[in-house]
Formats: structure tokens, C-alpha cells, sequence
């Protein structure tokens, strides 16, 4: 379908009154497709206009990790990985709520302390390292202990 992109509350209202699933799949198949990750940091990069190099550095990640993150051969990065490299390009938290959606990870929770800690770093443009100064001063599990 050409156009404005649906909502995904559109299409859920369009498959609640579907009664040809092959036929609802088709219509809106462009619209049921993701990029995988490493195409949306890359789209991300040139959005930016930045490296891949300067964002892993940035996010505190291990350099060879970060460049297959980039490259796919590391396709399914833990939340944190994500929310680290958000941090290194710079996310809003908007934007940084997309990316986590795009990798497949739960959003930000305002309910969560942690999740919390993030909402404010990202809103106020803080780095990593102050993020896990703040974690730590808070007796929050750090940052990137996942991997």
C-alpha cells in the first residue's frame, strides 16, 4: 500500500476484523517488515552523520563486539548493549524507545528505578560514564553486565 505508513494501532484494529489472514498479510506485508539492527544503526550513523568507530566508543563498548553489532554478525545485543548505543549516537529518548523496539528489547519503563536513570541521562544528554556513576551511586545493577 503507497502512502503514509498505518499505525501499528490501524493495523491492529485491521487484523481484529480480518477474515482472510493470507490476503490481510499481503496488503500490509511492507508494513509488517523491520530492518534488522545492524541496518538501522547504519541508517543511524548517516542520520547522525557519524561513524560506527566514535559511536562504540561513545556507548563504552568493547570495539570488535561493537563493529559486528554493526556489521550483523552479532544480531541480538542484550537491552543494555542497545541502550549503551543509544548513548553513544546521541539518542533522544523518543528515539532511543525506537531503537530498542527495532533490536526487539523492552522499552523504558518509568516505573522501573533503573529504567528511570536512563530517561533521565538521555533527556539530559549525559554520557555513559556519568550514567554509571549514578547507577553505582545508587546501588542500581550497572550498566552492560549482561554481556
Amino acid at each position: 500500500m503507497p502512502g503514509k505508513p498505518i499505525s501499528t494501532k490501524m493495523l491492529a484494529e485491521k487484523v481484529r476484523r480480518a477474515t482472510d489472514l493470507r490476503g490481510l498479510i499481503e496488503a500490509f506485508a511492507k508494513e509488517m517488515h523491520r530492518d534488522p539492527l545492524e541496518v538501522a544503526l547504519r541508517k543511524l550513523c548517516v542520520e547522525k552523520n557519524t561513524k560506527p568507530a566514535r559511536v562504540i566508543k561513545r556507548a563504552d563498548i568493547e570495539l570488535t563486539y561493537g563493529h559486528q553489532l554493526f556489521n550483523g554478525k552479532k544480531a541480538n545485543p542484550s537491552r543494555d548493549k542497545v541502550i549503551q548505543l543509544a548513548f553513544g549516537f546521541g539518542l533522544s529518548l523518543n528515539e532511543t524507545q525506537k531503537l530498542l523496539k527495532i533490536a526487539r528489547k523492552s522499552a523504558l519503563d518509568a516505573r522501573i528505578k533503573r529504567d528511570v536513570v536512563f530517561c533521565y541521562a538521555l533527556e539530559k544528554s549525559l554520557t555513559v560514564a556519568e550514567v554509571k556513576s549514578i547507577i553505582n551511586e545508587m546501588g542500581l545493577p550497572a550498566l552492560g553486565r549482561e554481556d
